[in-house]
């Protein structure tokens, strides 16, 4: 032994673990080994001294008991964060299903309109010769004109009091209800 250490911090690990071995052996061997390995030098020895020894493998085991203690609040903190990230994954997993199933619904739906309006163009294109929308605004526009008619009727009878049929008559009603406009309003403004 030498006294090549003059810090107890800088005494290496296995150099106290061979010397706490060679204690515990003169331990074995009775109050002889005793005497023979507990001592103290002048000057101290560091990695001899049983005294110093023993202090420093006591501070060492604490020194690590500490920072074993602190990495296992560390790898709780990572479990903690890893199970919280998994929860998350979760959520978007059950997010993007959502989306995905709202997405497939939505396309079904679009394909179903998509059916429906082929329906529709098919049903025209055998009924009606030539462009469907065509014919529909001349059914529009035979509508119109014949709204036109019904409100040219029921404005005749508004104005005309030596006629037989009166403003209150049954006809006269059927008259102003057909001259009305989709909206629900005539050109007057009445509803």
């Amino acid at each position: 032994m030498s006294n090549k250490y003059k810090h107890g911090d800088t005494v290496p690990p296995e150099v106290l673990c061979e010397r706490l071995d060679a204690l515990a052996d003169a331990v074995t061997q009775g109050k002889k080994g005793i005497d023979r390995e507990f001592y103290m030098s002048i000057p101290a020895q560091l990695d001899n001294d049983a005294d110093l020894v023993i202090s420093q493998s006591s501070k060492l085991i604490t020194d690590q008991a500490a920072e074993i203690e602190h990495q296992n609040l560390v790898i709780i903190d990572y479990d903690n964060i890893i199970a919280e990230r998994g929860r998350e994954i979760e959520r978007l997993d059950k997010l993007s299903n959502c989306f995905s199933d709202t997405i497939t619904a939505q396309a079904e739906e679009i394909e179903t309109l998509s059916t429906k309006l082929d329906e529709v163009a098919e049903y025209y294109a055998s009924h009606y010769e030539g462009d469907p929308w065509r014919e529909f605004e001349k059914q529009a526009a035979e509508i119109e004109r014949s709204r036109a008619l019904f409100k040219e009727a029921a404005d005749y009878l508004d104005i005309n009091s030596l006629t037989n049929i009166g403003s209150c008559s049954i006809l006269h009603q059927k008259f102003r209800e057909q001259a009305i406009s989709p909206t629900g309003e005539d050109d007057h403004g009445n509803g």
